[in-house]
């Protein structure tokens, strides 16, 4: 895929293509996906659909275009990622299949004041 990006990027009618064939139709259904989660009330009403779309792949390209020849395929990547996101944005507390522990609840005061009263720890500081 490496080669394919690099590629695309100095080719543009072989970019938009490759784009369109390859990467649209992915985005399009997780697109639908964190739609339909809005629309049922599991994610934030205001969220950023594009930016969302952003945080959940970027990571999972940037290991398989920076890091798959040089490291093991980390098992649980996609969930992983899929926690990271579901953490600041999901609105349901639920468990993910395999997960033993509950994710933790969402912290309005936590996030307002970057103190975590519950913890006594303090963030982005």
């Amino acid at each position: 895929m490496p080669h394919l990006i690099a590629y695309s990027a100095r080719n543009i009618s072989f970019g938009a293509a490759w784009r369109n064939l390859v990467m649209e139709p992915p985005r399009q259904e997780l697109k639908k996906l964190i739609k339909l989660g809005i629309k049922k009330g599991e994610l934030a009403s205001g969220l950023d659909v594009d930016l969302s779309l952003t945080l959940l792949l970027g990571p999972i390209i940037y290991w398989h275009v920076f890091l798959r020849r040089t490291s093991e395929a980390p098992r649980d990547l996609a969930e992983g990622v899929a926690d990271a996101f579901w953490r600041p944005f999901g609105l349901k507390k639920v468990l993910s299949k395999g997960s033993l522990r509950p994710r933790p609840e969402l912290r309005t005061d936590t996030l307002a004041s970057g103190h975590d009263s519950a913890t006594g720890a303090v963030h982005g500081s």
